[in-house]
C-alpha cells in the first residue's frame, strides 16, 4: 500500500460528518463507521453487506 493510502482523515474534520453520515446506516454499519470506516481515504474497504447486516436488494 503507497504512503499515501496509509494517511488518514484528522478526526477533528470527521466528528460532526462522520456522524451525520453514520446516522443514516443499519446499526452494525453505523458502528463500524465511526470506528473504523471513516479513518481511511483514497482506498477502499471490500466487505459484505450480510457482515454489517444489511440485506440485499
Amino acid at each position: 500500500m503507497s504512503e499515501r493510502a496509509k494517511r488518514v482523515v484528522p478526526s477533528a474534520k470527521t466528528g460532526t460528518a462522520g456522524r451525520l453520515i453514520a446516522a443514516n446506516y443499519p446499526q452494525q454499519l453505523n458502528a463500524w463507521y465511526l470506528r473504523t470506516g471513516r479513518k481511511r481515504i483514497n482506498s477502499i474497504y471490500k466487505i459484505k453487506g450480510s457482515q454489517m447486516g444489511v440485506r440485499a436488494c
